[in-house]
């Protein structure tokens, strides 16, 4: 511990801002008031006034994080504090108010209990607390769940905020100007068109449809002398941000509730469900380029296939071996035949023959198989009485939680009794509720999570009653498609094919609500010739006998 001979007590003073805004002024200029700097002289000014003969305050240093949240304890200053407790060279911590110290109850609970065991006072100005008596360690706590909660109910009413003006008059909070689009001077928020910027626009998105890539176009457009917006050359970043903005403000539309993009739209209420808003700008470029676009975006977004030339092997990533080694695509001498081949297991199967053969059993198995339209009611019943009982509990779950959070409203209402505050009993009494009650949330809220996962998982698929013919309605197109469209397809549609040692493959499709093995009769359309062939491995001249085969077929619906 520091030095206490003659009463005196040294320690740090803390002070923290969220934004450099509560720094620094328009011109520039440090703040009076709630600056780093007040915080310091406050905390100087109070210590004086509590020093008397008998103990004496001095602050050794002020620790002071800018621009930081207190909601994390990811502080450099804060995390000096933590140090200076741990290694017993203060005797007190001292700050303007709680939410500088911590916004988050863990954090603050962490750091009383820290203190506790090394005698380290805290001191929160105009409180009169000290975590060393059990009455101001047990207001400290209560006071750091209030902290907690004002954050998180700030933090939910500006997105209410914003979501409502986007609603009602289109208003983007926090967009960025936009190559095509200036900020409206006179409404904040919003944008103005520039017809001339989006000529640009437009130009890029034509060049993007002859060239490769976007990393070609961005060299294509120095060439050009094509610039950003304000004349600035063109980043890899600033260009990929034009063509993101190709699905939403180029066509006048913005989006809410990103975060539950991904969730089952049926189960969300009204306002937290993901939508898109038209914004009264409107389209900017015509919807034909920008889909054009999107598409090709789409498509070089799309798993690489490994092939040879232009050629695009069908089922390279999903084709293995009953070991799990995988077979990649590779041309025989003179590029006459393609093959998929495994190397460790030195076996090569020809593509074109299993390409058709896996084509034709999936069309003849989806025709009308008694086989799958028993496994889709099985699964429709299964389906039904999972969903029945996790939607139940569910109902039970959000019912505990709301009487947890009446709860802890209730004691809100009592904390701002005067009388109540000052009975030690009351407040012991209080800090136990409020342990217990956030144990009990804490504990609901992962029940909840784990819960809604499981719901989201058994409604977020097609009905399975649609699969037979979105399935067939698919294959019957297959022929037309472009060979990276029917890669696409596959890959979705089949999780994996495995090769197996007793000559045979399994079909696992990618639908998870099957789980049978089916056979498929052993006829001369699912056996493709067994031969034995001379393969030349690279340039070493050593041949090896491969086969070349595709025995009877068994699909495995998973």
């Amino acid at each position: 511990m520091a030095n206490e001979k003659g009463g005196l007590l040294t320690g740090v003073s803390y002070g923290r801002v969220s934004t450099l805004g509560q720094v620094f002024d328009q011109d520039g200029k440090r703040r009076d008031d709630g600056s780093p700097e007040a915080q310091r002289l406050r905390c100087q000014r109070y210590l004086k006034n509590m020093s008397n003969d008998q103990v004496q305050y001095k602050i050794i240093e002020h620790l002071s994080d800018e621009g930081k949240s207190g909601k994390s304890a990811n502080r450099p200053q804060y995390q000096k504090v933590l140090r200076l407790i741990k290694t017993e060279k203060i005797d007190f911590i001292v700050s303007t108010e709680l939410s500088r110290l911590s916004r988050n109850v863990a954090d603050f609970l962490e750091l009383v209990s820290m203190c506790e065991n090394h005698s380290v006072k805290v001191i929160i100005i105009g409180m009169n607390l000290n975590t060393v008596d059990p009455f101001g360690k047990a207001m400290a706590m209560i006071l750091a769940t209030l902290s907690q909660y004002e954050r998180e109910t700030t933090a939910k009413r500006i997105a209410e905020n914003a979501r409502s003006r986007l609603l009602s008059d289109g208003k983007i909070n926090g967009a960025a100007p936009l190559l095509g689009l200036d900020r409206d001077p006179k409404k904040k928020g919003h944008f103005i068109v520039n017809k001339e910027e989006l000529e640009t626009v437009k130009k890029i998105f034509k060049l993007y449809l002859e060239v490769p890539s976007r990393k070609i176009l961005l060299y294509r457009l120095k060439e050009l002398g094509i610039k950003n917006k304000g004349g600035k050359d063109f980043s890899r970043h600033s260009l990929y941000r034009i063509f993101d903005m190709a699905r939403l403000r180029y066509r006048g539309k913005w989006h809410i509730n990103v975060e539950n993009k991904k969730k089952n739209q049926n189960m969300l209420t009204e306002e937290k469900r993901y939508r898109l808003i038209d914004l009264p700008h409107g389209p900017l470029i015509d919807i034909k380029l920008l889909d054009e676009v999107v598409e090709k975006l789409d498509d070089s977004a799309s798993p690489r296939v490994r092939c040879s030339g232009d050629h695009i092997y069908l089922l390279t990533g999903i084709l293995e071996y009953e070991d799990g080694s995988t077979f990649y695509g590779q041309p025989a001498k003179g590029k006459q035949y393609r093959y998929y081949y495994n190397r460790k297991n030195d076996v090569r199967i020809r593509c074109d023959e299993l390409d058709d053969l896996v084509i034709k059993r999936l069309k003849k198995y989806l025709r009308g198989h008694e086989c799958f339209i028993k496994l889709v009611e099985q699964a429709n019943k299964m389906k039904s009485e999972s969903l029945s009982e996790v939607e139940a509990e569910l109902k039970q779950l959000r019912e505990e939680l709301q009487k947890i959070n009446e709860a802890e409203s209730d004691i809100y209402f009592q904390l701002k009794n005067s009388e109540k505050r000052s009975n030690p009993d009351f407040m012991e009494w209080l800090e136990d509720q409020v342990c217990e009650l956030k144990s009990e949330k804490d504990a609901l809220k992962k029940k909840m999570d784990t819960c809604q996962r499981v719901h989201q998982e058994l409604t977020n698929s097609q009905p399975l009653d649609n699969t037979q013919k979105l399935l067939s309605s698919a294959l019957r197109q297959f022929s037309k498609l472009t060979p990276t469209q029917k890669k696409r397809f596959v890959t979705k549609v089949i999780k994996r094919i495995i090769v197996k040692e007793k000559e045979c493959i399994e079909i696992h499709l990618a639908v998870s609500e099957f789980d049978q093995v089916v056979e498929i009769a052993d006829d001369s359309e699912g056996r493709l010739e067994l031969t034995e062939t001379k393969f030349n491995l690279g340039k070493t001249g050593r041949g090896c006998k491969t086969r070349t085969c595709d025995p009877p077929v068994m699909s495995r619906m998973l």
